[in-house]
């Protein structure tokens, strides 16, 4: 967590950084998830933290075959606070 933490500087200065959660399930999967204002600032961010000692460091902590990048469109926000913030959620997925 410390490693994830030491980005956080860099990250909230970036052009277009909006918010970012990390989560977890029981069996210790991860997403790191990342909302950002454009695809675009994405995309330069991702390329920038490359370089960046921090990003180098967070790197180096991750075995490379064991993830996957993606850039997501948002379809839908849900802005409503969620009075369970923090407690586990479920989830689904689906085509269409």
């Amino acid at each position: 967590m410390d490693t994830v933490r030491g980005l956080e500087p860099w990250r909230s200065q970036t052009s277009g950084f909006i918010q970012r959660e990390l989560t977890k399930n029981d069996d210790g999967l991860r997403v790191d998830v990342l909302h950002w204002r454009s695809l675009s600032e994405a995309l330069s961010a991702a390329a920038e933290i490359m370089a960046a000692p921090e990003g180098q460091a967070f790197g180096s902590k991750i075995d490379e075959t064991s993830i996957t990048m993606m850039h997501v469109a948002s379809i839908y926000r849900f802005r409503q606070s969620c009075p369970h913030a923090g407690q586990p959620a479920g989830g689904f997925s689906f085509r269409g």
